[in-house]
């Protein structure tokens, strides 16, 4: 996930010569952005979990593999995903067909990128369904730093209940 946030970067940045602003590398309102992406990503989790209850994921190997999901892992891949499928993505798809339309494409792309390596109808809905409300976030607050920390606490969640569940 890392080389592909490096490529991505490098591609947008270096070879299309575009502002980091232009694919949503933005701390503009960091301070604000980030406690609505928490709750936002929180009442998500929780309000899943009430409707639909909780399946528990396979146990965490190991606290070493606890605390390194947790605290190496999760975040590079929530910055990893955000910049490639709301920043590059909503941002490329929004100056050529509009803003939702950008939105759904990129939702679509995650809900694909994430059926694997069982694919199912289900899977790829609710992917898709957490797209889109990322997708809103990114556009709403104009950067990724609110989807980067909802996308954290939703995977946090699942490592944790992993663990702990």
């Amino acid at each position: 996930m890392l080389s592909y946030l490096i490529f991505v970067l490098i591609w947008n940045l270096k070879v299309m010569k575009r502002k980091p602003h232009e694919i949503g590398l933005t701390m503009a309102g960091w301070k604000r952005n980030l406690p609505v992406g928490l709750a936002c990503g929180l009442a998500f989790v929780f309000s899943f979990g009430l409707i639909f209850g909780w399946d528990p994921p396979p146990k965490a190997e190991s606290s070493l593999a606890f605390l390194r999901g947790v605290f190496l892992t999760l975040p590079l891949v929530a910055i990893s995903e955000e910049v490639v499928f709301r920043g590059y993505l909503i941002s490329i798809l929004s100056k050529e067909y509009g803003k939702v339309a950008g939105v759904i494409g990129s939702s679509v792309l995650f809900g694909l990128a994430h059926v694997f390596p069982v694919p199912s109808l289900a899977s790829w809905f609710w992917t898709m369904l957490i797209g889109l409300i990322l997708g809103v976030l990114f556009v709403k607050t104009k950067g990724i730093v609110a989807p980067v920390a909802f996308h954290y606490i939703n995977d946090a969640t699942l490592v944790i209940y992993s663990m702990f569940g």
